[in-house]
């Protein structure tokens, strides 16, 4: 598992960006309720929740999507509201 330290290239690594197909496999949704289609930069011949469990959203190095179990140690991104 990675340290939970920043990163300066953070996307170096598999990174979690807060999309789940808990609720329906296969139907990918953003954690805090964003709209919008997440089908767009997968990885080729993914989401394929390979040997079950992969339900969390992973950004590769190459800018594309892959599924992967939400138990594993990756560097993550996250909200952050802007100052007024």
């Amino acid at each position: 598992m990675l340290p939970n330290v920043e990163l300066e290239y953070p996307f170096d690594h598999r990174t979690w960006v807060g999309a789940t197909d808990r609720e329906v496999e296969g139907n990918f949704q953003w954690s805090i309720g964003y709209g919008g289609d997440i089908s767009w930069s997968w990885y080729p011949r993914q989401p394929d929740d390979n040997y079950g469990g992969q339900d969390c959203l992973t950004v590769m190095r190459s800018a594309h999507f892959d599924d992967a179990k939400c138990a594993s140690g990756k560097v993550f991104v996250c909200e952050k509201e802007q100052p007024i």
